[in-house]
């Protein structure tokens, strides 16, 4: 109910019984982020993000009997807020691939009917995303920039693409893309 209450996903006054409260509000939580957040998510995506700190400090407010610890609250969970957008971004992107820019030219991978295209493992870490070209089906690494450095990015973008060229690609070309809710110089040089 703190949930729901907290990040305005829905009416609770509505549930009659506790059965309700069990059955609509789990629909309530699921069709709230899809409708306020625009994030088709599995129920563990939902619950893992729901009990981070800082979104659990917004929902938790709403027990408190102090008005100003929420404004508190709200107020400096704004930025926090995009950052989970950003941080979840990838999980957003598979679970839309078809609906994105990106899958005109790019497709994702699968192995025996299992995607592999999210955290494709390697032996130096996890690429974000590894898709495809659809037109010559060469390698592309899409790395997130998530509150990390420009220099820190494309030294993993670069590492990765190392990576795949040597282990995947033979001696074909590997290309890399950066997605970033913003940019700086240092990171247009380094594309560059």
């Amino acid at each position: 109910m703190a949930i729901i209450d907290g990040l305005g996903l829905g009416d609770t006054s509505k549930y009659k019984s506790f059965g309700e409260q069990i059955i609509y509000s789990n629909r309530d939580i699921i069709n709230g982020f899809k409708e306020k957040f625009n994030i088709e998510a599995f129920p563990r995506m939902i619950s893992h993000f729901a009990y981070r700190p800082f979104l659990r400090a917004i929902w938790e407010a709403s027990f408190s009997e102090k008005p100003e610890e929420i404004d508190e609250v709200s107020h400096e969970v704004s930025s926090e807020q995009d950052f989970y957008i950003e941080k979840h971004l990838e999980d957003f992107l598979i679970a839309n691939w078809e609906k994105t820019p990106l899958s005109i030219k790019y497709e994702l991978i699968e192995e025996d009917g299992e995607l592999k295209s999210q955290q494709y493992k390697t032996e130096i870490g996890y690429i974000d995303l590894l898709v495809k070209d659809r037109s010559n089906n060469t390698y592309v690494v899409i790395e997130l920039k998530k509150g990390q450095t420009s220099d820190d990015t494309i030294g993993q973008l670069s590492r990765y693409m190392g990576w795949v060229k040597k282990n995947l690609a033979q001696d074909k070309e590997v290309k890399g893309i950066v997605i970033a809710g913003s940019s700086d110089i240092k990171l247009k040089y380094a594309l560059s």
